[in-house]
C-alpha cells in the first residue's frame, strides 16, 4: 500500500468513526502506546500487524485495533461490532486470550487422520491457534523440552517439515 493510499484510507475511516462516535486514537508507530491509557478506545494503527502487540493492547483494555497496512477492514463492520459491546482484534488474538482465560482443553482436531495421542491432539490444536512452545509450556505445565519432544512426534506422524506445514495439513 503507497502512501497516499494509507492517507485516503485514514481519513475515510477517521471521518466514518467521528461519525459514528466510536471513541478512537490514531497512531503512527506501535511504540507510542506505552505510556497511552486505551481503555474502550478502537486503535487505528499505521504499521503492519503485530499480534504479541494486539494481545497487550487486549489486555490494557482497549475496544480493537485496526491495522492500516493490513488487508482491507470494512468500517461498518468494525463500527457496529463496537457499538452492539464488540471487540474488534485478530481472531488469532482474540483465541489465544479465550483458551488462557478458560484453560480451554476441549481439542479443536476432533477429527484427523493421523493417529495422536490425547496429549499430541492437545499440543497441535494449540499449535494450530499460534501458541509458542513456551506458551504452551505455561498453559499445559510442562516443559518446552516437552513441548519440543510431542511436537517432534506429531510433525513426524503427519509427515510435515515445520509449523506452517502442519497447519495446513490439520486444517484440511
Amino acid at each position: 500500500m503507497d502512501y497516499g493510499t494509507m492517507v485516503l484510507k485514514k481519513m475515510d475511516f477517521e471521518k466514518k468513526l467521528l461519525k459514528s462516535k466510536v471513541d478512537f486514537n490514531f497512531f503512527d508507530c506501535c511504540n507510542a502506546c506505552k505510556d497511552l491509557d486505551v481503555k474502550n478506545i478502537l486503535l487505528v494503527i499505521n504499521s503492519y500487524k503485530n499480534l504479541e502487540f494486539e494481545r497487550k493492547i487486549l489486555n490494557h483494555g482497549s475496544k480493537g485495533v485496526i491495522w492500516l497496512l493490513e488487508r482491507e477492514v470494512d468500517i461498518e463492520d468494525v463500527i457496529t461490532t463496537i457499538k452492539s459491546g464488540g471487540l474488534w482484534f485478530d481472531r488469532l488474538s482474540l483465541s489465544k486470550e479465550i483458551l488462557k482465560s478458560t484453560d480451554s482443553k476441549m481439542p479443536l482436531l476432533s477429527i484427523t487422520k493421523i493417529p495422536l495421542t490425547k496429549r499430541e491432539v492437545d499440543i497441535a490444536d494449540l499449535v494450530v491457534l499460534g501458541f509458542s512452545n513456551k506458551e504452551i509450556a505455561n498453559m499445559r505445565w510442562i516443559s518446552e523440552t516437552t513441548v519440543k519432544s510431542h511436537l517432534k512426534n506429531i510433525l513426524r506422524k503427519a509427515d510435515a517439515r515445520n509449523r506452517t506445514a502442519l497447519v495446513n495439513k490439520l486444517k484440511v
